[in-house]
């Protein structure tokens, strides 16, 4: 023989044998020793769940729910997440696919059970669903219709002097002769994206503790949304960069003004998330309107970017790409904790503004039509529990009652009031946001409908202008050296420098029928501007085209007027630089 065997395989192949083997068992430990799943995914029972949260909320809100239902209802259960973008996107998406289902004469719905996360507003605009009107239809082509979307029977459509009104599943159908004829007919259908969730008002009211917070209900009061966490707006930044750049840590929203930050601000696009827009509302309420746009026109002279995720500005701030950002409050805060836990200090902090922040509820809104409603009402049911509430604020690690996050800290405020009662000393930030909660004083919902039209034109359709008067304005000889505040006209004597203010701070009127100027600084002004632009009240009175979106015409108009005002401000500098002596 050429070699020695051992049990008839050769030394060589003998050698490769056990390297094999070891490789093998190598492999298999994971699968050895990791925690058995709770979940056999072939015979669990589905919630899909449409949400704008992070990774790690996703994470333990799936784990935690999957559980918890294991636990309660002896069977298990999978969480499917969706995760298309911001709650603005969300939005926009169901609302599309709501109109091509009716558009078809299909029901809505029908691909996911809930919608977890976002804003009240935004979850209060899927209560408002969609409304979606049909011209030029034959009777047979709305009988066909009226079939489609799911009626018993065809109602008779001989009178043309009757508008025949029908409920089919959750939509409202108005069907309408056009003319003196029953030839033709418009159908108008209406329909919420949202339901309500059937949970007994006792129950909620117990949960909850408290109906609103700060003048701000804690859920809808049809239950089309519930309330499951509060959000808080304020500043995220690096103290890193500030040391950098000489600028002292935040302690107002009057930091983002700072001349010194310029692009060294990171913004986010309100237009593509409601959470930024709520964020901005913030300001304006705390502020009144032109305070409030004082600082969200420099901050955005100041901005890096603006990025379409409300994620992303905390991200970049924590990396050192950006100084300071507008962020919610979870999102700071796990920024700055998660730094922390692997070992980087403080180089990361966040501050809510103290009495300039509001909080608002993060709701979570049953979808129509739900593919498995009860394991949708289940879900509710267990954000609403401790085993979901004490997600949010727990620090994460096992514990005797098996309450809180397994693995991440979320740092969120949740709703419940027993939890507050019972465990604040197990919270890892021990707040009570329901103490001394006042509601803003400058309480004007119509500020919101303003707030994506007026960023859009003064800053993002006009930044390079924008930046070039800014520039223009802090490099003025008579601008004030390390104000780190706001510095309006008021504020200097310079005739040129206060003019070059007044311009940049200027938002114009607004035309209305007959010559007439409306003012956006006032309330009243808000409400005729917002019913006669954006309600389309005026739209007979030739103020933009008759085929033209009339918020996208306003827009326009204000960008133009932007523009105009940058570039005579930097134009007067330029002529003040000529004079200086070379």
């Amino acid at each position: 023989m050429s070699g020695s065997s051992v049990g008839g395989v050769s030394i060589p192949g003998w050698r490769i044998l056990v390297v094999l083997l070891c490789f093998g068992v190598v492999l298999a430990l994971p699968f050895v020793f990791r925690e058995p799943r709770i979940v056999d995914e072939t015979d669990a029972r589905r919630v899909i769940i449409i949400s704008p949260h992070n990774e790690q909320i996703r994470y333990e809100f799936g784990y935690g729910f999957e559980r918890w239902h294991e636990l309660k209802y002896g069977e298990p259960a999978r969480v499917v997440w969706s995760t298309p973008g911001g709650t603005s996107e969300i939005r926009k998406m169901l609302q599309s696919d709501w109109k091509a289902a009716l558009k078809q004469g299909q029901q809505p719905g029908g691909n996911a059970d809930l919608v977890f996360g976002g804003g009240s507003y935004e979850h209060g605009q899927f209560k408002r669903g969609v409304k979606l009107t049909l011209e030029d239809r034959d009777q047979e082509q709305v009988s066909a219709w009226v079939r489609r979307l799911g009626a018993n029977s065809v109602p008779s459509l001989d009178d043309p002097s009757k508008i025949v009104s029908l409920t089919i599943g959750d939509v409202q159908v108005e069907l309408t002769p056009q003319g003196n004829s029953t030839s033709l007919w418009s159908i108008t259908a209406d329909s919420s994206i949202s339901i309500p969730a059937g949970i007994p008002t006792d129950h909620l009211k117990k949960t909850y503790g408290r109906t609103q917070v700060a003048g701000t209900p804690l859920w809808d009061e049809d239950q089309y949304w519930l309330g499951t966490a509060l959000s808080a707006f304020g500043i995220i930044f690096n103290n890193d960069l500030l040391r950098e750049l000489e600028v002292p840590q935040p302690v107002s929203w009057d930091a983002l003004c700072s001349p010194k930050l310029r692009q060294e601000v990171a913004l986010v696009n309100p237009a593509q998330s409601g959470s930024v827009t709520t964020a901005f509302e913030t300001i304006l309420k705390r502020r009144d309107w032109t305070p409030g746009w004082w600082i969200l026109r420099r901050a955005a002279a100041n901005a890096r970017y603006f990025s379409a995720s409300s994620l992303r500005a905390p991200t970049d701030v924590a990396q050192g790409d950006a100084a300071m950002g507008v962020s919610i409050d979870f999102f700071g805060r796990f920024e700055s904790q998660s730094l922390r836990d692997h070992g980087a200090g403080d180089r990361v902090g966040y501050i809510d503004p103290p009495g300039e922040t509001m909080l608002d509820p993060d709701p979570i809104s049953l979808l129509m039509n739900p593919p498995d409603p009860e394991m949708a009402r289940r879900f509710i049911e267990f954000t609403l529990e401790p085993a979901g509430q004490s997600l949010w604020q727990f620090p994460p690690g096992e514990s005797a009652d098996g309450l809180g996050p397994r693995q991440y800290s979320l740092r969120r405020l949740p709703v419940s009031a027993d939890l507050y009662q019972s465990h604040l000393n197990r919270f890892v930030d021990q707040i009570d946001p329901f103490v001394n909660a006042e509601p803003p004083p400058f309480n004007d919902r119509n500020m919101r409908s303003f707030i994506s039209t007026v960023f859009q034109a003064c800053a993002m359709d006009t930044i390079v202008e924008l930046e070039a008067a800014w520039n223009a304005i802090v490099t003025h000889p008579a601008y004030p050296e390390d104000d780190e505040g706001i510095v309006t006209a008021a504020d200097v004597s310079d005739p040129q420098l206060k003019q070059m203010l007044e311009l940049f701070d200027d938002i114009p009127d607004i035309p209305g029928p007959d010559g007439q100027q409306w003012s956006l600084s006032t309330k009243e002004g808000r409400a005729t501007i917002k019913a006669g632009w954006l309600k389309r009240g005026w739209a007979d009175a030739g103020l933009w085209d008759s085929e033209a979106n009339p918020a996208r015409a306003l827009r326009r108009f204000l960008s133009e007027q932007f523009i105009g005002n940058y570039r005579q401000i930097v134009r007067m500098s330029q002529v003040n630089d000529e004079k200086q002596p070379s």
